[in-house]
């Protein structure tokens, strides 16, 4: 493995794991691989977050809006920047965007439309019904800066946009690790109807099988523990600020095929 600089993501998206990824990187890093692979991508919390690189990366998604945005920026990023330049923080542009039919749009189009709204939405959730009006999140120079390192960073990535069984099944090979950030059990409807209660126990059933190393990252509860029951698991508090006197603890589950030492997370 190489050593890379981690970068942020462009926007923040429903269940990013930015409290969460320096104890998933140093999973990945205690996993020895040659290939690395994304079924879940969401906007790259943990992708872009690495510090160690190997050769071969492939990362997908079942949304086609990520996955344009990935390809444009990969591809296409002068043009981006420059319908980026103009734009201000507004209620009625967000509210205008978000009522527009992504398929009449041009790629590059789509992919500035979507990362306006992401840059915007409350809480990164996808169905744009809130607006995030606490801060400039349309800064035009850090979004340049942020839209140019990913350029940089997706280099040499192959992009998919596949359900993520048929993808698993496509890219395990022996030496690959699988990072897996399904969305968390309950908050499915989050993500589009695209994944079902009945996909936890499906996507169980296929890591028992797979050539290759896995880690999964999902909400810790006696459901999601019972589902991934064949595997390591190890259990993860997390802090949140619920205000300036009061925090609220979750608890992640790292599920894996390949054991990994607790102690240096």
């Amino acid at each position: 493995m190489n050593d890379i600089k981690a970068i942020e993501p462009l926007a923040g998206y429903v269940g990013g794991k930015r409290r969460l990824a320096k104890t998933i990187v140093n999973v990945i890093n205690q996993i020895p691989h040659k290939r690395y692979v994304e079924p879940f991508l969401g906007m790259g919390g943990i992708f872009l977050r690495r510090n160690k690189i190997v050769v071969e990366e492939v990362i997908n998604d079942i949304n086609k809006d990520i996955i344009n945005l990935f390809r444009v920026v990969q591809r296409h990023k002068n043009a981006l920047i420059e319908l980026c330049q103009w734009q201000l923080s507004s209620r009625d542009e967000f509210h205008r965007l978000r009522t527009l039919p992504m398929e009449s749009l041009t790629d590059i189009e789509r992919a500035f439309c979507f990362l306006y709204l992401q840059k915007h939405a409350f809480a990164g959730k996808l169905d744009y019904n809130h607006i995030n009006i606490f801060r400039s999140s349309f800064n035009i120079y850090l979004l340049e800066k942020k839209i140019r390192l990913l350029h940089k960073r997706l280099s040499k990535v192959f992009i998919e946009c596949s359900p993520y069984e048929e993808f698993i099944l496509r890219q395990d090979k022996a030496n690959t690790l699988h990072y897996l950030d399904p969305p968390y059990l309950g908050t499915e409807r989050y993500y589009g109807n695209k994944f079902s209660k009945d996909d936890f126990y499906k996507l169980a059933d296929m890591l028992k099988n797979i050539k290759g190393s896995f880690i999964l990252s999902i909400n810790n509860t006696n459901e999601t523990r019972n589902i991934f029951k064949d595997f390591h698991h190890h259990i993860v508090p997390i802090k949140y600020s619920c205000n300036a006197r009061s925090t609220k603890i979750n608890e992640e589950l790292i599920v894996s095929n390949h054991a990994f030492n607790f102690l240096k997370l």
